[in-house]
């Protein structure tokens, strides 16, 4: 009989520090429901905080093409105008030395001519 209200005994100490009493459930499970919550917390900012890294990075990305199409068209202009002033003058060369062999020409056959005009009454006196 001692035996008997020995086990009894220790079966109510037992039960009182239980960790599977109705009250450390509750407390269990309001910690999982915490912890899920501060879980899907932090998911749903990683997700705004990619979303939003996502979108700065693609408005950085399009003014940088807005930019560098701005440039390209710059260096195209100045790359054409620098080409324009280069022929013209090459071309203005080209007809300086024209001139200059056509001057050089026309007083060459002018020379011949009263050259052979003088070698002419020479020869007739």
């Amino acid at each position: 009989m001692a035996t008997i209200k020995f086990t009894q005994t220790l079966s109510k100490i037992r039960g009182a520090v239980s960790p599977r009493t109705p009250t450390h459930r509750f407390i269990q499970g309001n910690t999982c429901d915490k912890a899920s919550n501060a879980v899907k917390q932090g998911a749903e900012e990683a997700k705004n905080k990619t979303a939003s890294t996502a979108d700065s990075i693609s408005q950085k990305t399009k003014e940088m093409a807005g930019k560098v199409t701005d440039t390209a068209q710059e260096v195209t202009g100045k790359t054409k105008q620098v080409v324009q002033d280069a022929w013209g003058t090459a071309k203005d060369t080209a007809q300086k030395a024209k001139d200059s062999v056509m001057g050089k020409t026309e007083e060459s056959v002018n020379t011949i001519k009263d050259k052979a005009q003088a070698v002419k009454k020479d020869v007739t006196k």
